[in-house]
């Protein structure tokens, strides 16, 4: 009986994490790349288009726990993944200013891609007049590629 009881319990401990919905990406690292479409000569095919020499690093996240990454670019943040993998938003924030980016996902049709994206949310909070802003300038750069699709992918 005890031993039936110490195998439900071991069961339980590693079964209910797997069950729980969530998608933990800690330990993993993308890179959010964005086709470089002013790059690309007139007389380039469109398979080539596709391969992943035509698309520029936007972003690299490397996921450290369930919600919280670290970025090269920006330093540390926090992100959210919807249960439907559909929805990724992740936010960036210190004493002065806030910057959120959400994407819509979907799965990648590329082979060097997980994930293709569009960028379905930005909000950017600046700091104070006399404050020196770390994020108003990506914000600026997103602000004019909004429009490029973005592939997350794994490193």
């Amino acid at each position: 009986m005890k031993k039936g009881l110490i195998f439900l319990t071991i069961l339980t401990l590693f079964i209910l994490p797997a069950c729980d919905g969530k998608n933990d990406l800690s330990g993993k690292t993308f890179t959010i790349s964005h086709k470089a479409i002013s790059l690309i000569p007139p007389d380039v095919s469109r398979e080539e288009i596709d391969d992943d020499d035509w698309y520029k690093t936007f972003l690299t996240l490397e996921f450290l726990n369930e919600n919280e990454f670290t970025s090269t670019q920006l330093g540390k943040g926090t992100y959210e993944l919807d249960r439907d993998d559909k929805e990724f938003t992740i936010r960036f924030e210190n004493n002065n200013e806030h910057l959120e980016i959400g994407f819509n996902l979907e799965e990648s049709k590329k082979d060097f891609s997980k994930y293709s994206a569009e960028i379905n949310n930005l909000d950017f909070q600046p700091p104070d007049d006399n404050e020196v802003s770390h994020f108003q300038k990506f914000y600026m750069n997103i602000n004019l590629a909004m429009e490029n699709e973005y592939e997350f992918i794994r490193e």
